[in-house]
């Protein structure tokens, strides 16, 4: 019986622990637009060196990112890419973009700064969203694929 209370008891200290766990997870605001770029890194030496970024607001003739806000770019290592829509994502429906500033992005409207030398995660209490990935392929040929 003893044995029973304990198992009770403790069953419900679990539910109240994991019931009380304030849920952090935010969906980024900035809609996913269709991204499904090819660029040539001959013609873009600012990415030949690694933890440079550069913003496209054109790829091949063709606006990107959502509202064709762009993307940036950046180079994490010597066969490695980190992409991110420029939309900040605390003023979607704004004309402006994030600006990249060393080696963060951030954004004119609110002073919001973003990590993309890693994951687009914000670096100060500004914004409560990450800006938005996009997946990297790099060939072999010195071209880099940007895609979702």
């Amino acid at each position: 019986m003893a044995f029973l209370k304990y198992k009770l008891l403790l069953i419900i200290g679990i539910l109240l622990i994991v019931g009380g766990c304030e849920d952090d997870y935010m969906p980024n605001p900035v809609p996913e637009v269709r991204v499904n770029a090819t660029i040539y890194l001959n013609y873009h030496s600012e990415l030949n060196a690694v933890g440079n970024s550069k913003y496209f607001e054109m790829i091949n003739g063709s606006q990107v990112g959502y509202k064709g806000h762009g993307i940036i770019i950046t180079r994490t290592a010597p066969n490695k890419f980190v992409a991110f829509d420029a939309t900040c994502p605390n003023h979607i429906d704004s004309e402006s973009h994030v600006e990249i500033k060393g080696s963060f992005a951030v954004c004119p409207m609110g002073d919001a700064k973003f990590n993309i030398l890693i994951d687009g995660s914000p670096i100060n209490a500004k914004s409560k969203y990450a800006l938005r990935t996009l997946h990297t392929f790099f060939k072999s040929n010195n071209t880099l694929r940007v895609y979702n």
